[in-house]
């Protein structure tokens, strides 16, 4: 053990850096679980190759999956459609619920009571 974490053996690397990379995370997320739980020396390095030598990982990279940008519709009167998103918890402690109205931007802010997202999850 080494400051709490697990001291992985150079014949057993291999081995660890297959199953963290089973689901191909990524190197970021690989090394953050790592260091988490585990220690070598070099092992930011070793994981960072390992996820460079993997096809799947590199075929994900080139090909990010990309949406088209649509703007939304014009709309031709209040309240026609609407906007919503809960912002918070603020440095107040509390939670709004805030609804934008798409054409005349009309901003209405409410504060979260504890049973309103549990409204807003069956109304919409």
């Amino acid at each position: 053990m080494c400051s709490g974490k697990i001291v992985i053996p150079k014949a057993l690397r291999k081995s660890v850096l297959k199953v963290l990379h089973e689901t191909h995370p990524g190197s970021a997320k690989m090394k953050g679980v790592a260091r988490e739980y585990m220690y070598w020396p070099n092992i930011g390095r070793d994981i960072e190759e390992w996820v460079a030598n993997c096809i799947m990982c590199q075929a994900a990279a080139k090909r990010p999956i990309k949406s088209e940008l649509r703007p939304w519709p014009n709309t031709n009167r209040n309240w026609e459609r609407v906007h919503i998103d809960f912002a918070g918890p603020c440095k107040d402690g509390k939670v709004y619920f805030i609804v934008i109205d798409a054409h005349s931007k009309w901003p209405e802010v409410f504060e979260k009571h504890d049973d309103l997202s549990k409204r807003c999850h069956k109304v919409f």
